[in-house]
């Protein structure tokens, strides 16, 4: 009798993993496809459904959000500014946020937007920026980045600049936070504004570099990106990888390290936890008035 049993179950353990891989995905951050990142989380979803998963990776998070609308991917970890564009543009996508990274209370500075301008620049502090904005350029990181667009758009609506194409002389996209800093450094861009984390990083390999500029403004700290789950698959398949994900960091803690190192703004994040809708809203109210923020969000969810 357990010799049937256990061919039983053999059997249905091989059909599982004959039927769909799981498309496990996520974007391209500078030079990192990050799919080294999310390999060891990729065995160990595998393990647990019996089921083969493939690990993907988009080159921008524009793209990563075409493939979630299109249907190509089960389980998607995405920035902040890609899920918001995803919940506001009106184009329908099969998958539900699950849960977000948490970050103990009282560890500081580790997802914000810093705005820098050079020391001896035109600009003298965050308030007068906005009378001087029109002479300036501006460089901002990409349009899929959180901390180097999304929030830095954000900030200067506090200032009456609600559409920065408009108030600055330029705005360019210098690809990275670093190439950011660049821009500013070699006079392409009079201010610049970037993931704070990442230009910290950025002086302690080049020191000298903070002795030419000076930060005038340093954003509150900013939710994690979420995991969203396929609601195409089955209750129970989701349910499972549900828990995956909230049990990782006790089950898997190599997995959960991998996502760490691939995701600077995760470095200290213990675990995930359940979020519902309006996870990101006390966020977006820091910053003021709400049409404000729904035209930043519209500019860039088509």
């Amino acid at each position: 009798m357990k010799n049937v049993v256990s061919c039983i179950a053999a059997i249905l353990i091989s059909l599982n993993m004959l039927a769909q891989p799981i498309r496990l995905a996520t974007y391209q951050y500078a030079n990192n496809d990050r799919k080294g990142n999310l390999s060891e989380l990729g065995r160990y979803i595998q393990s647990e459904l019996k089921r083969e998963v493939i690990v993907l990776s988009y080159p921008t998070v524009q793209t990563f959000m075409e493939g979630i609308r299109n249907n190509e991917v089960d389980i998607a970890l995405i920035n902040t500014f890609g899920y918001l564009l995803l919940e506001t543009s009106g184009k329908p996508f099969p998958m539900k946020a699950v849960a977000a990274w948490v970050v103990p209370e009282g560890a500081a500075d580790i997802y914000k937007t810093a705005f820098l301008v050079k020391d001896k620049g035109p600009v003298l502090n965050w308030r007068s920026l906005g009378s001087k904005s029109g002479k300036l350029r501006l460089a901002l990181v990409a349009k899929g980045s959180t901390s180097g667009n999304l929030v830095p758009r954000l900030a200067l609506t506090q200032l009456g600049i609600r559409e920065a194409e408009h108030s600055f002389d330029t705005v360019l996209y210098a690809g990275n936070h670093q190439a950011a800093v660049e821009y500013l450094l070699d006079g392409r861009a009079d201010i610049a504004a970037m993931g704070h984390d990442a230009y910290q990083k950025m002086v302690a390999v080049k020191p000298a570099a903070n002795l030419m500029l000076r930060q005038i403004y340093l954003s509150p700290e900013i939710p994690l990106g979420p995991a969203l789950v396929n609601v195409n698959l089955s209750l129970e398949t989701r349910q499972l990888i549900e828990n995956i994900l909230l049990n990782l960091h006790s089950n898997a803690p190599a997995a959960m390290q991998g996502l760490r190192d691939g995701w600077t703004e995760a470095r200290k994040a213990t675990h995930f936890q359940t979020i519902g809708a309006g996870h990101y809203e006390p966020f977006l109210r820091r910053f003021g008035q709400s049409s404000a923020v729904a035209a930043i969000l519209q500019q860039f969810a088509n």
